[in-house]
């Protein structure tokens, strides 16, 4: 037999879900500052404090230096704005 739900049950069950929705979403803000601070802080300051222009430029292919600048140019795509 089908169950006829009132028009007030109907409109307010998405109610019901909202925090978990808005857990789930602070949850991803929370992951992307985490990455934006612990991996991508230290990563840049290693790669650009550490290495005059010079030295990046010449960095040979397999160095630290050239995966470091694949780490920061590739993070920032994986992440939402």
């Amino acid at each position: 037999m089908k169950q006829v739900l009132p028009k007030l049950v109907r409109d307010t069950t998405g109610l019901k879900l909202f925090p978990l929705f808005t857990a789930l979403g602070w949850l991803l803000i929370g992951f992307s500052v985490l990455v934006g601070v612990l991996l991508l802080g230290s990563t840049s300051v290693t790669y650009w404090g550490g290495n005059a222009k010079v030295i990046r430029d010449a960095a040979e292919i397999g160095s630290p230096l050239l995966n470091q600048l694949v780490t920061l140019s590739w993070w920032p795509k994986l992440l939402p704005p």
